[in-house]
Order: C-alpha cells, then sequence, then structure tokens
C-alpha cells in the first residue's frame, strides 16, 4: 500500500512540473533580452556565462520532467 506502483493519473504531476519549466524557460528568455536591450553594459563574460549556464539547466530540467512524463504515460 505505502510503497505499491501508482495509478496513471499521478503523471499528471510531471506534466504540470513541464509546463513550468517551460514558462520559466520563456521568461528567462524574455529577461535576458529585456536585460540586453535595457543595460547592454551588463554583457560581460562573466554574466553572458552565468546567463547561458543558467537557461541550459532550465533546458534540462524541461527535458528530464518531459521525459519523465512520457515514461510514466508509456509504462501504465
Amino acid at each position: 500500500m505505502f510503497f505499491g506502483p501508482l495509478n496513471k493519473n499521478f503523471c499528471v504531476i510531471f506534466y504540470i512540473f513541464t509546463v513550468f519549466s517551460f514558462i520559466f524557460i520563456c521568461l528567462a528568455v524574455v529577461g535576458g533580452i529585456a536585460v540586453l536591450v535595457k543595460k547592454p553594459k551588463l554583457l560581460d563574460l562573466k554574466n553572458s556565462v552565468a546567463s547561458v549556464l543558467a537557461l541550459f539547466n532550465l533546458l534540462l530540467v524541461y527535458f528530464i520532467y518531459r521525459l519523465i512524463h512520457t515514461m510514466c504515460i508509456k509504462s501504465l
């Protein structure tokens, strides 16, 4: 009962996480473009690398949740 498999309805949790991850990616891209337009002096190597790594991290989280959601749907 406490350690058994869950039913297919719990796959929705991974779908919700996927949607939130995609929204965060969109916000990060729009925010990055806004910073580049309003304050181009902030474009140095340190900030650029940090922004690219943060965006890569968000893309990775999105991909992982999407993959887990697909695996959850296909396995049940």
